[in-house]
This record gives structure tokens, sequence and C-alpha cells, in this order.
């Protein structure tokens, strides 16, 4: 999913209860954010769905928490509250991997914290070009597994090395 602009996000609505679906309130939480409610109007009949556009929104680079709920259902009150909430995490692409990428733990040079967090971000946005992973000197404790990328990479290749140019300058202890 692209940070870089809105995307449209919609709903599949199901009527379980006995009468037409004819409005509703619906509400999208994204991260910590709560968007104004949308007053839906419509016609669902019992047993039957449809699908609801509920705009465009901008996801924030990495994990994103989505969460949609329905709410006053004809305009009354729902007591049934375990079937009116879907919640789903995506992840968020602020780029196309190519070039120099930074790890450490110094936030203020580096573009990532850890290896097993840009590793996870080249794997689910992808690259275009050789792609050089950079780590800032310091001690990695972290289980990491990199294996064929090459669904996300393409022929790319994938450079692992340290920012001072110095291999004893990166220590790699396993976590506990």
């Amino acid at each position: 999913v692209s940070t870089v602009s809105p995307i449209p996000l919609s709903v599949q609505l199901h009527n379980a209860g006995i009468n037409t679906l004819t409005g509703a309130s619906i509400t999208v939480k994204i991260n910590d954010t709560i968007h104004t409610p949308i007053a839906w109007t419509g016609s669902i009949a019992h047993g039957l769905d449809s699908l609801i556009s509920l705009g465009n929104y901008t996801l924030g680079s990495g994990s994103n928490d989505i969460k949609i709920w329905v709410s006053n259902p004809n305009g009354a009150y729902d007591s049934t509250h375990y079937d009116d909430t879907i919640e789903i995490i995506t992840f968020g692409c602020g780029q196309i991997f190519s070039g120099d990428v930074i790890v450490g733990s110094d936030t203020s040079t580096a573009d990532y914290a850890s290896l097993k967090d840009v590793i996870a971000a080249i794997n689910l946005c992808g690259s275009s070009g050789n792609v050089t992973i950079k780590l800032q000197s310091g001690t990695y404790a972290e289980n990491i597994s990199i294996s064929d990328m090459s669904a996300s990479m393409g022929t790319d290749t994938l450079f692992i090395t340290s920012l001072a140019g110095n291999a004893d300058s990166v220590i790699f202890q396993v976590s506990s």
C-alpha cells in the first residue's frame, strides 16, 4: 500500500438484522486517529450485503491498524456488538527501495532501527534497483532469516555492509 497518495477504502456491509437496513453510522479509525463517522443511507435486505465506499485515506509508512465499525442501524441502538467491527493491519510503503538504506539505533540518521524491519519492508514494498543496507556501528541482537527475496527484488541485488566501512564495527548476537 502506498503512503504517497490517498487510497480508496471500502467495506462490505452485511445486514444480519431482521429488517431491511436503510441507514447506519460507519466509523473509520486508522492507527490512533478516529475519523468523522459516515452517515450511510441505502437499502440492504436481511441476509444480503453491499460494498460501501468510505472515501480516500492516506496511510502512514510502516504498520497501519485500520478499524471500521458500524453503529446505530436504522437509527437505533445495536445491542449485538460482536458482528459490527472489522480490523486489519496493513503495511504502508513510503518507497520502493533502491540505493542506500541506513539501519541502526541513531534515529537522527537511520532509516530503520533494525535489520529485521528493513528486510520486512523490502519484502513488502519491493525494489527498483540494487539495495545496499548500511549498518551503523553497534551490536545487533536480533534473529533474522533472509530467504529467497526474488519475489520482491526480482534480479536486483541486496548488499549488507557496515556504514563505517569496517566489519569489526558491527556485531551480531542471537537474541534470547
